[in-house]
């Protein structure tokens, strides 16, 4: 439900190594029931103090096509998939350089990670969204579910079934957390079946 200190066995077990300015990034093997059993975890923080955030638009810089990690610009750092996606493209509230590409969708525990203009990056609650948004940001895009909340209490609608959130279904995942020094936390899932000649399948 909760956890209120450092696991040296967690810790011990990623092996971290220096990237850029205010980046790091290490890996970390974990193993889980049924397609979950052989799960690599890659995790990267980042300072956003430090390090320049961008949405980066799919092919002809249009936010309503197909982002590969082809679309990255070459001097980025860190590059991966933000948000939801719809047939249509990215789903929910998205900003790019201030400029408004989507308006605010809802879903169960929807979550939007805001970026102020002088750079301060946040998770915004959904009932804030309308506030934030008549003020302008530079950077924002919406995701789900909110697996975290209270200051790092597992949200109930996560610890039991029968509620809007499927906790049956396996999928690579992205989680993006905030941590309490103001750094940032991404952690990334890759199926390794096969000595990882599977790692592109949606397990996780």
């Amino acid at each position: 439900m909760r956890w209120d200190s450092a696991d040296v066995r967690v810790a011990g077990a990623v092996v971290w190594r220096a990237g850029a300015t205010g980046i790091r990034w290490g890996t970390i093997r974990l193993s889980g029931p049924g397609e979950a059993w052989r799960v690599s975890g890659i995790l990267v923080t980042f300072d956003p103090r430090r390090a320049r955030l961008e949405l980066a638009a799919g092919e002809d810089s249009d936010f309503t096509k197909r982002w590969t990690i082809d679309s990255a610009p070459p001097d980025a750092e860190v590059a991966l998939n933000a948000g939801q996606f719809e047939y249509a493209g990215p789903w929910g509230w998205v900003v790019s350089d201030s400029v408004e590409h989507g308006g605010p969708g809802g879903g169960p525990l929807a979550a939007t990670i805001v970026q102020d203009r002088p750079g301060g990056l946040r998770f915004v609650p959904a009932e804030s969204i309308a506030t934030v948004r008549r003020a302008g940001v530079r950077l924002a895009f919406q995701s789900f579910p909110l697996v975290l909340w209270h200051d790092g209490e597992v949200h109930p609608f996560i610890r039991s079934p029968g509620h809007p959130i499927d906790l049956a279904h396996r999928d690579a995942r992205l989680g993006l957390c905030q941590l309490r020094d103001g750094t940032w936390l991404i952690a990334l899932t890759r199926f390794e079946g096969l000595g990882g000649a599977l790692d592109v399948l949606p397990f996780g």
